[in-house]
């Protein structure tokens, strides 16, 4: 398990580019001490002002710290950032266009889906669902959105 998704403390990445920015949060580029690309998600001050909300968060990312799944970026540390009192979640980096802008473009040049395009990403996203769901039962994503869907 990494070590600040138990609670201890490790050097952040700086966050960079802007990335995307919903009612999460926003997220950030960044680049790990080996240079691999990382992405930090800088919780909204509303999640952030929860009192148990951090420990809840910290407590299922550790029981999920062992996932592995083609479909989900890692984890790699969730720490409170001293300045803003903001939670910091640092993952993978998953390279790809949003489904959400995938879609508007889609639908701003007038073009139709292909079926099985679009029959190929449910089954993604049901296979990964159901990974999901038989690594941990209790454990629901409640953040399925098309914004917050990467197609890669």
């Amino acid at each position: 398990m990494d070590a600040a998704i138990a609670g201890t403390s490790v050097s952040s990445p700086q966050p960079t580019q802007l990335i995307f920015e919903d009612g999460l949060g926003e997220r950030r580029f960044a680049t790990g001490p080996a240079g691999e690309p990382l992405e930090v998600l800088k919780l909204s001050a509303a999640l952030s002002a929860v009192s148990s909300f951090d420990f809840a968060l910290r407590e299922r990312a550790a029981r999920l710290a062992g996932f592995r799944h083609d479909s989900y970026g890692r984890v790699r540390s969730i720490e409170l950032d001293r300045r803003t009192s903001a939670l910091l979640v640092t993952s993978d980096y998953v390279p790809g266009i949003r489904l959400s802008t995938l879609l508007a473009e889609t639908q701003k040049r007038g073009l139709s889906l292909e079926f099985n395009a679009v029959r190929h990403l449910v089954r993604q996203l049901v296979t990964a669902s159901a990974a999901l769901y038989a690594a941990a039962p209790d454990v629901g994503n409640g953040a399925i959105a098309l914004e917050r869907l990467v197609v890669t």
